[in-house]
């Protein structure tokens, strides 16, 4: 008899802290908000929104979710650049507010849409278009990675009209340096057109989708 109560017991301790556990781990999850009219200044709420996608990848820790209210954000001569990760349970997801576009797009020398880089892992970008404001003289790419990066989702996206003298829409590759390699990507539902070789490097080219681990 004290055997079947001990067992009672702890089966309801157990139960109590994975319930605990699972709260808490959502508790942990939060939303925020990125606006082409936003201020990096601001706490990244709904009514409060951040400007940059930059700023919400360098605040946002593992299971928050990043949504983008429709609008252009140009990012000039640059890429947004990342390193943050997420965990196996919890990733980190970028995606478009429900019923919105929001466009990334870059200009210049050396730009694009997202430059992903060791540690980055577990992240799920959702449903961003990525495009270019004028012709880069040198790279343009929509997805970049040149580094060790894994389990990173890109779907629903749509990514057009880049045109470099090495063009690509969703490229990854590992730097001789590293070790490691680029692996788990999942590429799904995405729309890629009008990627373009405008001259310049004797080694440039262009493609829709490059994977190189």
């Amino acid at each position: 008899m004290q055997q079947i109560k001990f067992l009672k017991l702890a089966t309801l301790v157990f139960c109590f802290l994975f319930l605990f556990c699972l709260k808490t781990a959502s508790a942990s999850a939060a939303e925020y908000y990125v606006a082409p009219t936003g201020n990096d200044s601001n706490i990244g709420s709904f009514g409060a929104p951040w400007k940059t996608l930059q700023k919400a990848e360098n605040s946002v820790t593992a299971g928050d979710t990043i949504f983008m209210r429709g609008g252009t954000y140009a990012l000039g001569d640059s890429f947004v650049n990342w390193n943050n990760a997420g965990t196996a349970g919890n990733p980190i997801t970028v995606r478009n507010y429900p019923g919105e576009t929001p466009i990334i797009t870059g200009s210049g020398g050396n730009s694009g849409g997202i430059y992903f880089y060791t540690p980055a892992a577990y992240i799920v970008i959702d449903g961003l278009e990525i495009t270019s404001a004028t012709p880069y003289s040198m790279y343009g790419m929509g997805i970049f990675s040149h580094n060790a990066t894994h389990d990173i989702t890109i779907r629903n996206c749509y990514i057009h009209d880049i045109k470099a003298a090495q063009a690509g829409a969703i490229h990854t590759k590992r730097q001789a340096s590293e070790t490691g390699g680029t692996y788990n990507w999942i590429i799904e539902n995405n729309h890629i057109s009008n990627i373009q070789y405008v001259g310049g490097l004797e080694t440039g080219g262009e493609h829709g989708i490059y994977i190189s681990s």
